[in-house]
């Protein structure tokens, strides 16, 4: 299937239904196909087939509405190619557009190399319409269905109602009737009536000599003419170079020949009702020991002569390229110089140069999207190693190349917390496999106290920095908050802190890890230090007086400042666990106190 289909199944469904969506339909159809869908590649019909019943499972709605709605948008990506130009010529009625529908295919046989649909419209004595479809893909009824239905409203203005009468999947042949809801749409008759009544010019427009047969057998070296049972009576000169059998005997058409297009039985009333079609037909050419050679496939006209009740077949070889030229055994010259198809076959060359550079040059985009693509993920993950280390404002202007200036805050909420007894844990580690212990404990640790960070659920939370045990959290900067906000961010995080180490153990006995937390608010100036490893750093006695809470306030326990206690304006009440300022001064100056008296002399 022609990569443009394909394509249009990926745009549909990341349109309508987002890129996750497409994502996740490559997956159930088992496909591991990086970037997009090339317009200029042929894909199995596997792909579109597994994609299609993947929409089904993940989508939810059926094969026969996906392939009716991609009918639908097939119509408006083809426009961006300039189709709708080629579709527009095709008639000026609704009906005459169903009538040369094959004449397309057929042509698109020859540009590309896919297996084109069969199309048949018939019209009946009560005035319906007909449209027969052959394929031998499934499902492909309800795809054309869509996309006619669409085709007919914005060429024509149209609205059509294409109903399936009948299906069958031995000859691949589905039978629609149509209806115009259009007011004053053609004549049901007019149009076959327009066709099988031949052309009779005014007398002043006769001309006054007739052309003779070697003259018109030298302008038409592929001619047919054959009776209404089908018997050969005439035939061109190439013709039987091709098939010297026609030259001893009668024969049939219908035994000597194949017809391909259109799709219906090789009888003489049907080439009469559908002589504005392309009729393509295949001969056997046989040795003289009555072996197939090889075919030769003529396409052409059907002209009905009423004169003497005969149907003459103008046709040229069914040639797509000038490689296909020299290996059916013809020459350029074998063509007449009237016919387009000489001008088609060079054209032929330029066409296959220019899809193979189209080609080039969407392999190389598609290269290129994917390479994008890598970059902004490395991009991401570097924009999310950044902000780990900086705050994303200060990140935004270290990227930009903008100088980040210090800054006052004048009232922030700094936490401390550290590990209990853990001088000793570490001394009671030695070795190498001491110190994996020592960072088992860290990294379960941090990792606990690092979620309750999340900057999606928590922006207001800052991690400074860790070194040992020690563990910095700041809030009020830099998003600057008010004294009661940052102060109650800090305290419910140091009750989260304490909550999240019950399962945490420091030794194989099952001792429970303790921390120490200390809290303490003032104001303090931050900025960043160094080029290489740009730190944000805190400075000030808030910070200082935070970490002597830490260090000399109760063991295993939360130990608040005064001034976070006023910053949180008598709201809070003393959780289990708290201990206030004056508990910690008692403590600090108790250890003072013992060590003066170690230091006095006897």
């Amino acid at each position: 299937m022609h990569g443009i289909t394909v394509r249009a199944v990926e745009l549909l469904v990341c349109q309508k239904f987002g890129e996750d969506a497409w994502e996740r339909m490559k997956v159930a159809a088992g496909l591991k196909i990086s970037g997009n869908f090339l317009v200029t590649e042929y894909y199995s019909d596997i792909v579109t087939y597994r994609l299609v019943d993947a929409a089904e499972e993940i989508l939810g709605v059926s094969s026969e509405q996906f392939w009716e709605v991609l009918g639908e948008y097939f119509f408006d990506y083809v426009v961006e190619y300039g189709y709708s130009r080629l579709l527009s010529v095709l008639g000026e009625t609704p009906v005459e557009f169903l009538e040369n529908l094959d004449t397309l295919h057929c042509a698109l046989g020859r540009v590309y190399p896919i297996r084109p649909p069969l199309f048949r419209c018939e019209t009946r004595k009560n005035g319906m319409y007909l449209l027969h479809y052959y394929s031998k893909r499934r499902n492909m009824e309800y795809y054309m269905m869509g996309l006619l239905r669409r085709t007919l409203d914005v060429l024509y203005k149209t609205k059509i109602e294409l109903v399936l009468l009948e299906k069958n999947e031995h000859e691949d042949h589905c039978t629609f009737s149509i209806s115009f809801s259009k007011t004053g749409s053609p004549n049901p008759g007019s149009i076959q009536e327009a066709v099988s009544a031949p052309l009779q010019p005014p007398d002043s427009l006769m001309p006054s000599a007739r052309i003779s047969p070697s003259t018109f057998a030298a302008l038409c070296p592929f001619y047919l003419i054959f009776t209404r049972d089908l018997v050969i009576k005439e035939c061109g000169r190439s013709i039987l170079l091709a098939l010297p059998a026609l030259v001893d005997a009668a024969h049939r058409l219908d035994q000597t020949a194949r017809l391909v297009r259109p799709w219906l039985p090789l009888t003489f009333n049907n080439i009469v009702e559908h002589q504005n079609s392309v009729f393509l037909l295949d001969f056997d050419c046989q040795t003289a020991g009555g072996v197939k050679e090889r075919s030769l496939k003529l396409n052409g006209q059907m002209l009905y002569l009423p004169a003497n009740d005969t149907m003459l077949f103008i046709s040229s070889p069914y040639i797509t390229s000038l490689e296909d030229l020299s290996a059916k055994g013809y020459s350029l010259s074998d063509v007449p110089l009237h016919d387009a198809k000489r001008e088609f076959i060079l054209a032929s060359e330029n066409f296959a140069l220019e899809h193979k550079i189209i080609s080039q040059l969407e392999d190389l985009t598609q290269r290129l999207q994917q390479t994008t693509k890598q970059v902004q993920d490395e991009k991401k993950k570097t924009d999310k190693l950044i902000y780990a280390i900086l705050p994303p404002a200060v990140a935004q202007s270290l990227r930009s190349g903008s100088s980040v200036n210090s800054q006052r805050y004048d009232s922030v909420t700094i936490l401390f917390s550290g590990v209990v007894d853990f001088d000793k844990f570490c001394l009671s580690k030695t070795g190498q496999t001491g110190a994996m212990e020592v960072v088992r404990l860290l990294n379960q640790l941090y990792t606990e106290f690092d979620a309750l960070l999340d900057t999606k659920n928590n922006p207001n939370l800052y991690k400074v920095e860790t070194v040992m045990d020690k563990y910095m959290v700041v809030s009020g900067a830099p998003n600057v908050l008010p004294p009661s906000a940052h102060a109650e961010e800090i305290v419910l995080l140091a009750m989260k802190m304490r909550r999240c180490l019950r399962g945490l153990t420091i030794d194989s006995k099952g001792t429970t890890v303790r921390v120490t937390i200390g809290i303490h608010s003032g104001e303090i100036v931050t900025g960043v230090i160094g080029n290489r490893m740009p730190r944000y750093c805190l400075f000030g006695d808030t910070v200082n007086m935070a970490s002597r809470f830490q260090t000399t306030g109760k063991e295993g326990m939360i130990n608040i400042s005064q001034e976070t206690v006023k910053c949180m304006s008598g709201r809070w009440f003393w959780p289990f666990g708290i201990r206030s300022i004056r508990s910690c001064w008692q403590s600090l100056l108790k250890r003072k106190e013992g060590a003066r008296k170690t230091m006095d002399p006897p």
